[in-house]
């Protein structure tokens, strides 16, 4: 690239490195959404950049994917928007809708890996949330009773992981009146 940029007050020569990171626009963007989870963006090699997302220590799963999945949001939405003003009827950087459209994209990669997290409010909000979330473990105690003598009989029982995308499994045992183990088998499948 040798033209100017449009992502700056004063343009400058217009880079990969420049649009997606040097850049008042870009600066903005990454450190919008990054001084929230303890990142700090004052420019310099993309790749680093990305390191330092995907890198970072996290607390729990949706924290973790929020890491993961926030800088190639970002990365996608600069390059809608540069190709819009390169190419499009666009001028100039809409840094507001660039904010809404990232967050839009990450909220809903969240909501369909985790469809139980509450992700409502500011980004801020959410971020001071979601480093909060603990996983909550909840088990029941499932005792057998031996079935009458001479017959015999069959439980099964299943489980789902919400955490994963659609983890699931069934099993189930058949035993006799004496508690031998006649057959059985667990099953894993996806819902």
């Amino acid at each position: 690239m040798d033209t100017k940029c449009l992502c700056c007050t004063i343009p400058e020569n217009e880079s990969i490195q420049h649009v997606f990171s040097d850049s008042e626009m870009a600066k903005h963007i990454w450190n919008y959404f990054g001084n929230p989870l303890g990142i700090n963006h004052q420019g310099g090699n993309i790749r680093i950049l990305f390191n330092a997302w995907w890198n970072m220590n996290t607390a729990n799963s949706v924290h973790n994917m929020v890491h993961q999945i926030t800088p190639m949001c970002i990365a996608w939405e600069i390059s809608k928007n540069w190709t819009s003003c390169r190419y499009g009827d666009q001028t100039k950087y809409l840094i507001s809708r660039m904010e809404m459209q990232i967050l839009w994209n990450i909220k809903a990669a969240i909501c369909v890996a985790f469809p139980t997290c509450e992700l409502t409010g500011k980004w801020v909000q959410i971020c001071t949330r979601i480093e909060r979330y603990k996983l909550i473990v909840r088990w029941r105690q499932v005792v057998w009773t031996k079935p009458a003598t001479g017959r015999i009989k069959f439980n099964t029982d299943g489980s789902y992981m919400q955490e994963s995308i659609s983890r699931a499994g069934i099993g189930g045992v058949l035993r006799n009146d004496t508690d031998h183990l006649i057959m059985a088998f667990l099953v894993p499948t996806q819902c």
